[in-house]
């Protein structure tokens, strides 16, 4: 996850952000699915990005 935050740490912390009070500020039902949507998707980019670069890095010859 980002900067080694886990899933669910990284969903609270989008939907804190998406329920503040103020300009914008969704009902606490939506910002939970959409913080989970959203970390669930960053998820599946780091592992996506991981393993193109592990498998870069085995073509140039390196274990990892």
């Amino acid at each position: 996850m980002t900067l080694g935050e886990t899933q669910s740490t990284l969903a609270e912390i989008i939907v804190r952000e998406l329920v503040r009070s103020g300009d914008g500020g969704l009902q606490p039902d939506l910002a939970r699915r959409i913080g989970t949507a959203v970390a669930a998707a960053i998820e599946e980019n780091n592992y996506a990005i991981e393993l193109k670069l592990t498998q870069q890095l085995q073509v140039a010859g390196l274990h990892v």
